[in-house]
């Protein structure tokens, strides 16, 4: 099959130039760089269909194309990945164009039965991860105790003050970074860092957290937990209920519910290197047996073959 994977970066690491690689492996297709949500992206990108005569063409975040042009294009599959739900979905403009792409997944499950209400069948697709960019380091001395890396939101920010600040862990070596642009005293390190900054950051680490708190009260997983797993980290991750769909909590992932409950877990887990190890390497096994954009790229390549022969018979 022969598709277009509309991008907004080709940085090597990128979300997007990730999935782009995935579906490079499996299919036919070329990536189509978003460089403007405007009626000259719209030109080019109609222009690009017709030249390519893709059968599919993938759009991350599809709302801002144009519902005149998906409709247009009845004879392709037009498949929507929604990443950053479930805030698109909430927008009007979203609620038009959905409707008229063949295939919608998001990565938000709650999302799902919004999508449902609205006539759409929405499947719930969770990111994955590439591991030829996260990936184990050997032989990488471990110089952090704990770190985090990350956006500063309210919800977690008061969690990594209150432990940092807890006479419990004064001792150790703990890292927080990745808030670009932040004022919060909490972040020891406030530059924007690259996949390959990161990817050196985890394997530095004896503990990595994660944290599934979204602004709004929502609560989801985001990417970066693929990430620390797939580079061999132990990750100590805040609970939502989608985890356990995912990784066997406790084996594979560790989780916390309150700052006391993350104090606790840290000095737990750094008197105790076996145990980390074990599930470390747990958690590794199951993210890179399971968890990469491979893998869902060839659910979505699945469905999207289904959707095509009934198109086209």
């Amino acid at each position: 099959m022969r598709g277009i994977i509309v991008i907004e970066s080709l940085l090597e690491g990128n979300l997007f130039h990730s999935i782009w690689k995935a579906f490079s492996k499996h299919s036919d297709c070329i990536p189509f760089l978003l460089t403007a949500k405007n009626h000259v992206l719209h030109q080019h990108l109609i222009e690009t269909i017709n030249l390519y005569k893709p059968d599919f063409i993938v759009v991350p975040n599809g709302q801002f194309l144009d519902s005149k042009m998906l409709k247009a294009y009845s004879n392709i599959v037009r498949v929507n990945w929604q990443i950053d739900d479930p805030y698109f979905i909430q927008q009007q403009r979203s609620q038009q164009v959905v409707p008229h792409y063949n295939l919608v997944y998001t990565t938000h499950l709650a999302s799902t039965f919004t999508y449902n209400q609205m006539n759409v069948q929405a499947k719930y697709l969770m990111f994955g991860v590439d591991p030829e960019v996260y990936k184990p380091i050997p032989n990488t001395p471990k110089t952090m105790d704990v770190s985090f890396v990350g956006t500063p939101y309210t919800q977690r920010e008061n969690l990594l003050r209150q432990a940092k600040l807890n006479p419990q862990l004064t001792k150790y070596n703990f890292q927080i970074m990745g808030g670009y642009g932040t004022k919060s005293p909490t972040w020891t390190d406030k530059h924007r860092l690259d996949p390959i900054e990161i990817n050196k950051i985890i394997n530095q680490t004896k503990i990595n957290l994660s944290f599934t708190d979204q602004p709004h009260g929502i609560t989801a997983m985001k990417c970066r937990l693929f990430e620390l797993t797939a580079a061999g980290g132990l990750v100590v991750t805040q609970f939502c209920q989608e985890l356990s769909k995912f990784f066997d909590i406790g084996r594979e992932i560790v989780v916390f519910h309150t700052a006391q409950d993350l104090v606790d877990r840290i000095v737990y887990y750094t008197q105790r290197p076996e145990e980390v190890q074990a599930i470390a390497l747990a958690g590794y096994r199951r993210t890179i047996t399971h968890h990469t954009y491979d893998k869902r790229v060839q659910i979505m390549l699945s469905d999207i073959e289904a959707v095509l022969h009934n198109i086209r018979r």
